[in-house]
């Protein structure tokens, strides 16, 4: 969440894709492009954080969902199909993760 935050109130805004949250089990999504970096920053960033990829499923919410604490959608793009670069993703993770 502080990443998103962040980076929403920066001049890549606009680079930003679609991200929900679960409110119940604490975890953001961020839809990202298939372009991750093998590299230490990835690594690091895993340690915190979990990479779906084929066969994982997430769920597409509504816009609004009608269940309190259900899984609803943080930021939704103004241009269709804009994903967030994962180099993007990664420097804001960095910046607010705790140092190891």
């Amino acid at each position: 969440m502080p990443a998103l935050h962040a980076l929403l109130a920066s001049s890549a805004a606009g680079a930003i894709g679609p991200v929900m949250h679960d409110p119940r089990g604490g975890h953001t999504y961020w839809l990202v492009s298939m372009q991750l970096h093998a590299d230490h920053t990835w690594a690091r960033i895993t340690r915190s954080s979990r990479v779906l990829s084929t066969g994982d499923y997430l769920p597409a919410v509504e816009p609004e969902p009608e269940v309190p604490g259900a899984i609803r959608w943080l930021h939704w793009p103004a241009v269709t199909g804009v994903l967030t670069p994962p180099s993007l993703l990664a420097a804001a993770v960095l910046q607010v993760l705790p140092p190891v």
